[in-house]
């Protein structure tokens, strides 16, 4: 699904109710549709396949943020160690800190 939009993905990892993709966004694709486009096939796929059978759908929002390419490895063993690292940091706060950081307003209404 990445590489069919010119990306590139380098680690994707999650828990229960959240999933992380470290990629690269090809210049001349939107992330807004790069995000629906892999929500929607991987939809398709997921239920297709059976192998989440409570898996209703995929929230309507979304979070992106950039990193720069010196960056990459540490990036990728954060992704990695997930299941670690939101023993120690719940995910709604690990958010709202990246949106404080990134002088965004956090609004729980997006997570629906």
């Amino acid at each position: 699904m990445i590489r069919n939009q010119k990306g590139r993905l380098y680690r994707i990892n999650g828990g229960a109710d959240h999933l992380h993709l470290f990629c690269n966004l090809h210049p001349t694709i939107c992330l807004a549709d790069f995000v629906k486009n892999i929500k929607g096939l991987s939809w398709h796929w997921i239920n297709d396949l059976g192998i989440f059978p409570d898996f209703v759908q995929w929230q309507r929002g979304y979070s992106a943020f950039t990193h720069a390419h010196k960056d990459k490895d540490r990036m990728i063993e954060f992704v990695k160690d997930q299941k670690k690292h939101h023993q120690q940091v719940r995910f709604l706060d690990e958010l709202k800190k990246l949106y404080d950081e990134a002088g965004i307003k956090f609004e729980r209404k997006h997570l629906l």
